[in-house]
């Protein structure tokens, strides 16, 4: 019998944006600021500890919605993009694996909203 997953949850995308928000939007955010003459300083310790506390909040997230449709993809696809940002928080990577990270995070709530509206089968 297949019937609909019910009502999705918008946790993991909701998520996502917030790990984006945190870890790209404060600095852009901060440097347009400062382009209009006002300086933050923003320390780069508290400021790592909440990208991480994001991207993994995150991949927690898709973990807790991959019971929802059963696909465990986004939530491994997750869990990479947030090792390469943390990993480019507190290591010597290329920005680019950053910008990486952040876009398998995107890709990852792409594949669970798809995931959610698929219609799911279930024994009973």
């Amino acid at each position: 019998m297949k019937i609909r997953a019910g009502r999705q949850s918008f946790l993991p995308s909701l998520t996502v944006i917030a790990a984006l928000v945190v870890c790209k939007g404060l600095l852009y955010g901060t440097a347009l600021l400062a382009l209009i003459g006002v300086t933050v300083d923003i320390p780069p310790g508290p400021w790592s500890v909440a990208v991480d506390i994001a991207v993994v909040g995150a991949t927690i997230a898709f973990w807790s919605n991959r019971r929802r449709h059963g696909m465990i993809w986004p939530t491994l696809i997750a869990a990479l993009g947030a090792i390469l940002v943390i990993s480019r928080m507190h290591g010597q990577v290329p920005e680019a694996l950053e910008w990486t990270g952040l876009s398998l995070l995107v890709v990852a709530a792409l594949l669970d909203w798809r995931a959610g509206r698929k219609p799911v089968s279930r024994k009973r």
